[in-house]
């Protein structure tokens, strides 16, 4: 398999395979589910870590977004590289998922303390990015304890969001039924999880702490 299409298997894998949408959020917990873990443990500071990156950055791409606070960033480079993140898609006008699954991460967020070493980040994508300004997406963030430096909301033109949805496998036409999966990963060494939205947020947690560990890879 190409780098290019291994990569987008793993990432469309994570955000597709079993994926609730908005109004499914009622079911029993159920724990986050194993992706694709590379074969063996990689050589993170040698020649492993640089093939890493060069798949990532071809497949995640550099298109430009803008963060709640009106700053330009570069996909990868700037979100991503080497980054321990948890994403996931809302947008502010939801009245449901969206506020009930951000109000989540943020109790698992406050689990997750001494992980800021290992380069943790919350993104949370604007699926609604034409009315979804930076400004909207600032006020969102502050109802739910989320004005934090590891803790990011993008926007940007509609042409740019759409790209990185597509690329994640979140892409819709119908922002009421969009993807409320949410995805796991380690950067560093391509190590991914799904998490169901259903999941509690210490089992959120949980799972970030797992990817962090380099000695959980198998």
């Amino acid at each position: 398999m190409k780098d290019g299409a291994r990569m987008a298997f793993i990432v469309v894998a994570a955000l597709c395979a079993g994926a609730v949408h908005a109004h499914e959020t009622g079911k029993s917990p159920a724990s986050a589910e194993n992706v694709t873990i590379p074969r063996g443990k990689p050589d993170l500071a040698g020649p492993d870590a640089s093939a890493i990156e060069k798949r990532q950055r071809a497949y995640f791409t550099d298109t430009e977004l803008l963060t709640q606070d009106g700053r330009k960033v570069r996909f990868y480079t700037d979100i991503l590289k080497d980054r321990l993140v948890v994403l996931n898609f809302i947008y502010t006008n939801c009245s449901d998922a969206c506020p009930l699954i951000t109000a989540k991460l943020a109790s698992a967020r406050a689990q997750m303390n001494g992980l800021e070493d290992k380069g943790l980040r919350l993104v949370s994508i604007s699926i609604d990015p034409v009315r979804d300004t930076p400004q909207a997406l600032a006020a969102f963030a502050g109802k739910f304890d989320a004005r934090r430096d590891d803790w990011v909301f993008l926007t940007g033109t509609k042409r740019n969001i759409d790209t990185i949805l597509k690329k994640l496998g979140a892409y819709t036409e119908e922002v009421g039924s969009h993807n409320t999966a949410i995805i796991a990963g380690n950067l560093r060494n391509d190590h991914w999880r799904r998490i169901r939205p259903e999941t509690p947020d210490n089992v959120i947690a949980e799972t970030v702490r797992y990817l962090a560990d380099p000695d959980n890879l198998r």
